[in-house]
């Protein structure tokens, strides 16, 4: 049985919105940790990284940024 255009669509389609959610919730996460530790996740350096808090918040913002790449190479192969 061969795979059809619309088979491989619909399962990408499906793949963009996870994405989007987990966009979402790591945006949300990532503003509700800031907020809590005072800094922004722009401002982190090395020497931070040291606290667990700090640290989680910027672990949340690689997976956000590979996320969006991620998003992003989805957005490409539909079109």
């Amino acid at each position: 049985m061969a795979i059809t255009y619309d088979e491989v669509w619909i399962s990408t389609m499906r793949e963009i919105n996870i994405c989007k959610d987990y966009i979402r919730n790591y945006e949300k996460k990532i503003l509700s940790l800031e907020k809590e530790l005072g800094i922004k996740a722009s401002q982190l350096n090395e020497d931070m990284l040291k606290d667990k808090k700090i640290r989680k918040l910027y672990e949340t913002k690689l997976a956000l940024e590979r996320e969006q790449e991620r998003l992003k190479g989805l957005e490409e192969l539909l079109k």
